[in-house]
């Protein structure tokens, strides 16, 4: 009588870890479905008579297989941008090789050399505060707050010059130091020059 109760206990726990099992399958299926006739609706609509991509190619692109590795896919981009900006934490300062590394969607570059250096060449895209100029400055010419702020100029004096000044202010700002404006070109970085005012 008791092994017949045991028995009967592991059949109810298996039928139901199957029944759980099936439900999750039969919902991520009925989630695929319904992402399958979306994206076919949209499609038709968007580009009614077009033959560029028919409702076959949608459900063909939004197969299981598809799915999972647009998701690994994202997942990847997405650990990658979090160890970027991890690795930015706690630093006091970069060289010119681990500042060319960075995404530069991710920090604000800023060039405190003088205005005839930065004529001369700078990194394409960075902004340009003379460095006794930048605490008086750097609120109108980066409003946000959130990026972090590398600063480089020649050789990495001046750019350690005003990182106690804009830390003041509210802004996360690391230097790039042992080189400058010059090493981050030769890093990789892409440069731009002014060639009138």
């Amino acid at each position: 009588g008791h092994r017949l109760d045991c028995s009967m206990a592991q059949g109810c726990l298996l039928r139901s870890r199957l029944s759980i099992a099936l439900k999750a399958v039969y919902c991520a299926q009925g989630c695929l479905l319904r992402l399958r006739l979306s994206a076919t609706t949209i499609t038709r609509v968007a580009i009614s008579g077009s033959s560029a991509m028919s409702s076959t190619n949608i459900s063909d692109a939004l197969s299981p297989h598809s799915l999972l590795s647009f998701a690994g896919l994202l997942l990847v981009a997405c650990t990658l941008a979090d160890a970027s900006a991890q690795s930015l934490e706690g630093r006091t300062s970069l060289s010119p090789a681990e500042a060319a590394t960075l995404n530069r969607n991710d920090v604000v570059f800023l060039d405190v050399r003088t205005k005839v250096e930065w004529r001369r060449g700078h990194v394409k895209g960075a902004t340009h505060i003379p460095h006794n100029e930048a605490a008086a400055h750097v609120s109108t010419m980066i409003p946000d707050k959130s990026k972090p702020i590398i600063t480089y100029c020649a050789v990495g004096g001046r750019a350690s010059w005003v990182v106690n000044d804009l830390t003041a202010k509210g802004y996360t700002v690391i230097p790039v130091t042992g080189g400058g404006y010059s090493e981050l070109i030769a890093a990789g970085m892409p440069d731009e020059h002014v060639l009138s005012d």
